[in-house]
């Protein structure tokens, strides 16, 4: 973006907190939200829905291990050092996070997290 001379709504040059920022708010996705109401794809989106799950799911799993890099590869047990408890507090998390509920008999799919990236977009 700063390679291109593109500039932040507020002229500034990008930075990692303004990509952060899109590509974990709901809005660039296309979810309107006024007050109470909230309506998915009630507006065009700029950045697609996977992209931001991916965000989220890392950002997330981030706070239950101290593994610097996680990729769609990382295995929750042998990559990120996950419990099973860990992956019951994390589908939590999920579901607050993406408006859905996971049953718990879907929780064992949950091995890697290119599994719950394909299970939340079939679902959100």
């Amino acid at each position: 973006m700063n390679t291109w001379g593109l500039k932040t709504s507020r002229g500034n040059l990008w930075n990692k907190g303004n990509f952060h920022w899109l590509l974990t708010n709901e809005r660039y996705i296309g979810v309107y939200e006024f007050g109470e109401l909230r309506i998915k794809d009630g507006m065009p989106p700029i950045i697609r829905k996977v992209m931001f799950m991916l965000t989220k799911i890392k950002q997330i799993l981030c706070s239950y291990t101290d593994v610097k890099e996680i990729e769609e590869s990382s295995v929750l047990e042998a990559d990120l050092g996950l419990s099973s408890f860990d992956v019951v507090s994390i589908v939590t998390e999920f579901e607050d996070e993406f408006h859905i509920e996971i049953p718990d008999r879907d929780i064992g799919k949950f091995t890697s997290v290119k599994d719950i990236v394909k299970y939340l977009e079939a679902r959100v």
